[in-house]
């Protein structure tokens, strides 16, 4: 099984911790009330909360890591530019700026431009991840389809299966509405028939069942999870209709262990294989989230790929990281650690 152990786990966080005495580390990131946006009509979800970041921050201030920070992408670059920044600098690109399936990417494009060393997966890779159609057919999934063209509403008559609309790019459930999911193939038809589809818009078969992350952690250039984390909220792990909305300030949701809850150890490590297999195959790097649904049957649909995922207190690395009697500040270290591990093995 493809999962990391508690003493490989203190091992990597061991490799963090002496980078950190070599290297200062420089967090390009976007929070509320601190980012110039570039564009205006950008939601503040897209963006770290305050206490997120400080959160951040804080544990890395407890690893005694020396940090610069920059809450704007053009800040980073023109001081870059100017070399006003040491050459022993670690870059960890956590902003989310950007043009249509650029976002993101600029700190990145320019650590690769530049020969600079950064921890996390390439521009390509995080472009891909992005773009929810691109990397579901590479993946081989037949979960989503385009309009009109690829959906056919005959193929669909079973009344049981039903369907979300989503932008074909983004993270998670960001741009989504509520009143576009659980529909009919034939309210889905409708809705292309009266033209109120958008280009960019995919339509999604919706998955009743259980929502799950499993992180991912490569190290020595091989990809190994942290566990399982399941999603709930409200005393709910079954979902049967609806989505989990983007929030701010105020997380609805909570997480539990899953391979705990459904004793199926089969199962676990068949969900964990696809995730790493996919990891490879998106060629992410240093770290990562694949998330899924698992329906009743124990099918599972991988719908969402985090190449930045967020790595707060409250996140499914830290909620399996403490199960293992491991800190906030132990999970930085960690990450920081495989981003090192990997570099020397090129």
């Amino acid at each position: 099984m493809e999962k990391l152990s508690r003493k490989t786990l203190n091992n990597i966080c061991c490799i963090g911790e002496e980078t950190l005495k070599d290297k200062e580390l420089a967090i390009i990131y976007n929070a509320v009330g601190f980012t110039n946006k570039i564009d205006f009509s950008q939601e503040d979800s897209d963006f770290f909360s305050n206490k997120e970041i400080g959160e951040i921050f804080d544990a890395l201030f407890r690893k005694n890591a020396r940090l610069f920070t920059f809450p704007n992408e053009l800040e980073y670059i023109q001081n870059t530019l100017n070399n006003d920044l040491p050459s022993n600098l670690l870059i960890w690109n956590l902003s989310r700026q950007g043009g249509d399936n650029n976002k993101k990417s600029l700190v990145t494009s320019m650590a690769d431009f530049m020969n600079l060393e950064y921890i996390g997966s390439s521009v390509y890779t995080m472009n891909l991840c992005r773009h929810k159609f691109h990397f579901q057919k590479i993946i081989h999934s037949s979960l989503i389809t385009k309009f009109p063209s690829e959906f056919d509403a005959r193929k669909y008559a079973d009344a049981s299966i039903t369907f979300l609309i989503k932008p074909e790019k983004g993270s998670a459930s960001r741009g989504m509405s509520s009143s576009l999911t659980n529909l009919s193939s034939s309210t889905v038809l409708e809705l292309i028939e009266k033209k109120q589809l958008k280009p960019q818009d995919i339509i999604q078969q919706y998955i009743q069942g259980y929502e799950i992350e499993v992180p991912l952690i490569q190290y020595n250039g091989v990809f190994l999870s942290l566990g399982i984390c399941g999603i709930q909220k409200n005393g709910e792990i079954f979902f049967k209709s609806g989505i989990l909305e983007e929030e701010m300030y105020d997380t609805k949701y909570e997480f539990y262990d899953f391979e705990d809850e459904i004793d199926n150890p089969v199962l676990c490590d068949a969900i964990i294989a696809e995730a790493v297999r996919i990891a490879k195959l998106t060629e992410l790097k240093d770290y990562g989230r694949v998330d899924f649904r698992v329906d009743f049957k124990n099918n599972f649909y991988c719908f969402d790929i985090a190449t930045t995922p967020y790595l707060t207190e409250h996140s499914s690395f830290n909620f399996l990281m403490e199960q293992q009697d491991f800190s906030h500040p132990d999970l930085l270290s960690l990450i920081i650690g495989a981003h090192h591990s990997n570099t020397e093995c090129l």
